[in-house]
């Protein structure tokens, strides 16, 4: 250890206390930055290269790199914030390092990987404006790492930190426009109360106190990564907590509140996730202060030939007295947001000559009031929702180029973001439900958040469950037959305390559904299918005996008729109770009840050797004893069709 100590002390003597002429370093040859306010490189425009011996020892690698790439740049403020980005098109550099030096080589600071492709972030306060600096890129000593990357360079600080922090321009029922990421995200302090270890990515924010009281949700969207397991804290102009929550799960939002505020001071929130860059992704905000929002938002989005409009100016007017409203312009993906516009005013917009024009109108609450969808000339108007298709607006009520077997009927809706109607909600679990809540089908959304299901036997009582929450999305479904005709729809509005979708029949066919049953409430004969459990929903005994009441014949001459036309079909029927009284007396009570219909089918003419029965007594429950509706749904007889 005697002689190993100041072999230590030297190396680290050696690493910080040279000149640059000391390295094989030429800083007139870095490769210089542009101006920076928001400079960024072209993707993939540098790769890291062999470097000659000696380099500065790097403190995040512990040793000096051979290969990597100098730039250098001119500090206009004492901030500077540097991303560097490899990984899919933005590079193919592995394993990176990120670097910031003064111009006598001394490290200030440095950034390592934790994945193969990682965007790294340095955020740096302490520069001399008018000095010069430089950063190196680098890579792991293996050439099989060598690759390109793609870098910028900002002289003001991003969202990263809370010198950076983002304005929210509205407090009352806002939700923001754009779509924030923890990916790339570093730690900056202060750490939320409620995250145990941190801060880890967290992302700034800040707005102006209206009222005393504020509320502040987090929500994940689907632009980009994972986010997963957030945290969320609320802190005054002092950087002192107020309020600080954690996720519950990985599905629903999380959100921090206050009641104290003081009207006209700054307030920060700040956004957080557990350390694991995999849950890292992109996310919205949203926020309430107590007061009224009485206005509407307009949000829409340029294309052409399908493709985005980006940086285009869109100009939004009065159709009362054609007064300027408003200007916004598009952004990367084409989209534009107008927010706090009057509620007694009628607008248009004004746009790039033949751009493709999407857009609604919301009110506070989140719903649509109307929309447009047109090829742009002079004017874009917001046209009313057509109450013909039950005010469906994301989708078309007409899905006529979906195909289906003749007599049969189909499911079609839609998912996307609550706050961004454009955008697809992918990888949604949907499951199709029959009357009497039991899975038929099930499937998942699309990119553009689409599903379908096809080739359904008619029937009015389908519904849909989604998983995660419905409540997190705008989802609008619509039930129709073999000839594409809307019958029914459903959204958000039609969704039960349980999450499940109802369907709604079109005012143009309330009393009368083509193709559909004719008798709501008993069993239709093709809901019937070989080898499916099925519930007996109208069978009614006397209490606490198998004496069948005669309002059960009705549901029964239903399995009669099929029975009749499919001589070679078998029936089991099976028995059941729910948890309350003596379960050998619920098991032979249901044993009775069961053979109570077998005796009824077999006095209609069926051949008692095509028929079996037996009970499972309280063995069996589908739903929760301990509730009147549970108990009510456990007492039950199920018949399954077999040959």
């Amino acid at each position: 250890m005697r002689n190993f100590i100041p072999v230590i002390l030297i190396s680290l003597i050696t690493s910080y206390g040279h000149s640059q002429n000391d390295f094989s370093v030429n800083f007139e040859n870095a490769n210089i930055v542009g101006e920076l306010n928001h400079w960024c490189s072209d993707k993939q425009a540098y790769k890291a290269e062999e470097l000659p011996e000696p380099q500065p020892v790097n403190s995040c690698y512990g040793k000096a790199h051979y290969y990597g790439h100098w730039f250098k740049f001119q500090a206009s403020r004492p901030t500077v914030e540097i991303i560097l980005k490899t990984g899919e098109e933005e590079g193919t550099l592995r394993f990176p390092y990120v670097s910031l030096f003064d111009k006598n080589f001394k490290q200030l600071t440095c950034k390592a990987y934790t994945d193969e492709f990682d965007d790294l972030v340095i955020n740096y306060e302490n520069l001399t404006p008018g000095e010069w600096y430089l950063i190196s890129v680098n890579c792991h000593n293996n050439s099989s790492y060598v690759g390109t990357f793609t870098l910028c360079v900002n002289s003001e600080l991003s969202y990263d930190t809370k010198e950076g922090a983002l304005k929210i321009e509205s407090t009352s029922n806002y939700c923001t426009v754009d779509t924030f990421t923890t990916e790339g995200a570093t730690p900056h302090p202060p750490k939320a109360s409620c995250l145990k270890n941190g801060p880890n990515f967290n992302r700034w924010f800040y707005f102006i106190a209206q009222t005393p009281k504020i509320e502040v949700s987090v929500y994940p969207t689907n632009h980009s990564g994972n986010f997963q397991f957030p945290y969320l804290a609320l802190f005054d102009e002092n950087f002192r907590e107020l309020d600080c929550s954690k996720y519950i799960n990985d599905e629903e939002p999380i959100a921090v509140e206050s009641k104290n505020l003081i009207p006209g001071k700054k307030y920060y929130v700040s956004v957080d996730h557990q350390f694991n860059p995999k849950y890292q992704g992109s996310f919205r905000l949203c926020f309430s202060d107590g007061t009224v929002n009485n206005t509407y938002q307009l949000m829409g989005r340029l294309t052409k030939d399908g493709k985005p409009l980006k940086k285009e100016q869109v100009a939004v007017y009065s159709q009362k007295d054609n007064h300027l409203i408003g200007n916004s312009v598009t952004d990367d993906r084409g989209k534009f947001k107008f927010i706090k516009l009057p509620k007694e005013e009628s607008f248009y917009i004004e746009a790039p000559y033949e751009s493709e024009v999407e857009m609604y109108l919301v009110d506070e609450f989140g719903e649509v009031l109307g929309q447009c969808k047109q090829v742009h000339k002079e004017k874009s108007t917001i046209s009313p929702l057509d109450e013909k298709c039950n005010k469906i607006s994301i989708m078309d009520c007409n899905p006529k180029n979906i195909s289906i077997q003749e007599g049969k009927t189909g499911v079609y809706g839609r998912i996307v973001d609550k706050f961004d109607l454009f955008e697809g909600v992918k990888d949604v679990k949907v499951s199709l439900y029959d009357r009497y809540k039991q899975k038929i089908k099930e499937t998942k959304s699309d990119e553009k958040g689409e599903f379908v299901f096809k080739d359904l036997a008619p029937s009015a009582f389908y519904s849909v469950h989604l998983t995660p929450n419905g409540q997190n999305y705008h989802t609008e479904i619509v039930y129709f037959n073999d000839k594409g005709n809307v019958l029914m729809t459903s959204t958000n509005k039609n969704m039960d305390e349980n999450g499940f979708f109802h369907f709604v029949k079109l005012p143009a066919i309330e009393d009368k559904l083509e193709l559909m049953d004719e008798e709501d409430g008993i069993l239709k004969i093709s809901e019937i299918e070989e080898n499916k459990p099925l519930r007996l929903q109208n069978i009614y005994f006397a209490s606490n005996s198998s004496e069948l009441i005669p309002t059960s014949y009705a549901e029964l001459n239903v399995l009669v008729k099929y029975l009749k036309t499919h001589p070679e079909k078998k029936i089991k029927i099976t028995g059941h109770t729910d948890s309350k009284g003596n379960a050998d007396f619920n098991l032979k009570l249901s044993i009775e009840r069961a053979k109570s219909v077998a005796e009824y089918l077999m006095q209609q003419g069926i051949d008692k050797t095509r028929i079996s029965y037996t009970g499972k007594g309280n063995t069996r429950p589908i739903a929760d004893n301990t509730t009147k509706e549970g108990r009510a749904k456990n007492r039950r007889v199920e018949f399954e069709i077999y040959q």
